[in-house]
């Protein structure tokens, strides 16, 4: 059983500017954007907070707040119906029901296309597990401690969705896997059953491959650390 560390962007984790439109909503009347995302993020040890899917942070549920109701909603309906009340990305994912056929359909293309950019956007791991079940995907990578916030970071790069929440996990043990959560819309949850969906929404953003994705996040990096030693130096 792991314990959940909590989400790990919040305040400190920025989307890098010449890119975020990508990251968060992509571009339906294009197809294609830039997204890259910047490694300021927390260490492990820092305090964590809830990260929304996707848009301003839901507000928390209330106690007196109804459960949505789902007998007549889809499941992508239901999905953001309780999202919008604040429930927490990993309940969702846990209590979302597994729709066998398109959560199978998308494991193997969404894997297959996470493990061509793996040398590129975290060269430290050595594998990814794509798990879905109806409306959202939980994309998970074994790391070593050091390597947890850049690996949130730079997944986030190749994420093409509707929305991306980062996460990190520690197992009893001791072990480190961070990650990702992926919701579709409706409208793109047919299209991501299918390799070409993936393996185009990230060609389009870096037509030159994953040298030119491996310079993108490293020159993102570089940035973020210059910003942080600038800060450090201001009386």
């Amino acid at each position: 059983m792991k314990r959940s560390l909590g989400w790990w962007l919040g305040a400190l984790v920025v989307v890098g500017a010449a890119f975020a439109a990508g990251l968060a909503t992509r571009d339906r009347a294009s197809g294609s954007g830039a997204g890259a995302a910047s490694t300021a993020a927390p260490s492990p040890s820092a305090p964590t907070t809830n990260q929304a899917l996707a848009g301003p942070p839901a507000q928390p549920a209330s106690a007196t707040q109804a459960t949505p109701r789902t007998d007549s909603a889809t499941p992508v309906d239901a999905l953001a119906q309780a999202h919008a009340l604040g429930v927490p990305v990993p309940e969702l994912f846990d209590r979302e029901a597994r729709d066998g056929a398109w959560a199978g359909a998308v494991e193997k293309s969404a894997q297959a296309s996470y493990l061509q950019t793996l040398v590129a956007v975290a060269p430290w791991a050595d594998r990814v597990v794509v798990e879905c079940r109806t409306a959202l995907c939980k994309v998970t990578v074994p790391v070593d401690e050091g390597h947890v916030a850049a690996t949130m970071n730079r997944l986030q790069v190749v994420t093409i969705a509707a929305g991306v929440s980062p996460f990190a996990d520690r197992a009893d043990d001791g072990e480190w896997y961070a990650g990702v959560y992926v919701r579709f819309d409706e409208s793109e949850r047919a299209a991501a059953m299918h390799a070409n969906y993936w393996t185009d929404g990230v060609r389009a953003r870096f037509p030159g491959g994953n040298a030119q994705l491996a310079a993108c996040l490293e020159a993102d990096e570089r940035r973020a650390a210059e910003r942080q030693r600038a800060v450090g130096t201001q009386p």
